[in-house]
């Protein structure tokens, strides 16, 4: 009996694991549409890391995220050959939380902290290399545990010569918990979380720089969630604090957004990530209506963006919402769109295939004949299909965008920038 019930609890700290496996493979696929150089500070880590526009925060598209929801040390490790080749001037690094959560010891963490330290000393020996602690957090099966794991992890650095930025005081409350208003999960931070975190990092990533950075938060910053107490409501929070200037191009919708790096698939600074959400199929329209006025003017220096591309439905898709019904929530995104940023021109993204086959013929088509129609009677719109062109092989694994995808993406979006 012993043993039947130590079998169900490994099996239940692995779950997880498996569950959001899906969403961790294209996160990592999508990568590889993208070039590590020499310029590059890499911030790289799980959903805390990944969740976060670090870029924007600083003010200076040489920051790139290689975060992935859900990550443990060993897809780190298996993961690191782009960013070796790329020999980026600075690697943040933060591992842990999710090891904890899934049962790993801290022996075994340091372990394969070591491992990557070892690699970037031999396959990239110009890259500094600075570790962060794992963030205080009484989720789950991680309280506890993290205090020791990140004295580990400091004892790892001070061997190596390497930098470790130890985060939790900062973030925590002293009992092993991150601080009261920081997150809503005990987990992910909130808006005031990420500004003070980078504003803790700020000398470190100004080391050796010539151009130095700052950070573009606002000193005070509102509590913006929408009725969202969770992940989601906390990265509406953060980007809603974020600039926007009057050149950019603002990509506004779901988890497929949220994943693209959109500012590296296109090459410029003046585009802008406003996606929201974790895994297939990410968030609904009525979610993604609700956030537009806070990403347009939650920062009350935010100037009217050039371009705004919008791209939702496939959750509508997904569950099977009738096209009536679509067409209508589709035209009071728009209606809401048009209002909070009359100036701007708007680009409705097609919604891409369903891997259910009769999903995709019976909603996800007829939701882009809409789309287009819409687009046709709208003077300020306009439609691009990109569900045609990613039908062709390699663009998507189920229902996930990966590398080549991204890259017919921003192929298709490119003449923004012209």
């Amino acid at each position: 009996m012993k043993r039947c019930i130590g079998l169900l609890v490994v099996l239940l700290a692995i779950l997880p694991l498996y569950a959001d496996l899906p969403f961790r493979n294209h996160r990592y696929a999508g990568f590889r549409a993208l070039t590590v150089n020499r310029e590059h500070i890499v911030m790289m880590g799980n959903s805390i890391t990944n969740m976060h526009e670090w870029w924007e925060a600083f003010g200076d598209h040489r920051i790139i995220n290689r975060g992935v929801s859900g990550a443990i040390s060993e897809e780190m490790i298996a993961n690191l050959d782009p960013i070796l080749a790329g020999h980026p001037a600075k690697a943040f690094i933060m591992i842990g939380t999710n090891d904890i959560g899934y049962g790993k010891t801290r022996e075994e963490i340091a372990q394969n902290l070591q491992i990557i330290l070892d690699r970037f000393k031999a396959e990239s020996p110009e890259t500094k290399v600075y570790v962060q602690s794992i963030l205080p957090s009484g989720n789950g099966s991680r309280g506890g545990k993290i205090a020791g794991t990140n004295e580990l992890l400091r004892t790892v650095c001070r061997k190596a010569g390497v930098t470790f930025i130890d985060l939790y005081p900062l973030m925590g409350d002293g009992e092993g918990h991150m601080k009261l208003g920081w997150s809503f999960d005990d987990l992910h931070p909130k808006a005031v979380g990420y500004q003070a975190w980078c504003n803790y990092l700020l000398p470190y990533l100004n080391e050796g720089l010539d151009r130095k950075l700052s950070v573009q938060y606002p000193l005070q910053l509102p509590d913006i969630y929408e009725g969202r107490a969770d992940s989601f409501g906390a990265r509406l929070g953060t980007l809603s604090q974020l600039p926007l200037y009057a050149d950019d191009i603002v990509l506004i919708g779901d988890e497929m957004i949220h994943s693209g790096e959109w500012h590296e698939l296109l090459s410029s600074s003046r585009v802008k990530n406003r996606g929201t959400g974790w895994g297939y199929p990410g968030g609904s329209m009525d979610w993604i209506q609700k956030q537009v006025p806070h990403f347009l003017h939650g920062n009350a220096k935010n100037a009217c963006p050039g371009t705004i591309v919008l791209y939702a439905g496939a959750q509508e898709a997904e569950s099977g919402m009738d096209v009536k019904a679509f067409e209508e929530k589709y035209r009071s995104l728009l209606a809401t769109v048009h209002e909070q940023a009359p100036t701007a021109r708007v680009v409705l993204l097609s919604v891409l295939r369903n891997a259910d086959a009769q999903k995709d013929q019976q909603f996800t088509q007829a939701y882009n004949k809409i789309l287009k129609l819409i687009a046709k009677k709208d003077k300020q719109a306009q439609f691009i299909d990109a569900y045609t062109p990613l039908l062709a092989p390699n663009m998507m694994e189920g229902n996930y965008v990966i590398a080549d995808g991204y890259r017919k993406i921003a192929d298709l979006l490119s003449f923004l920038l012209q």
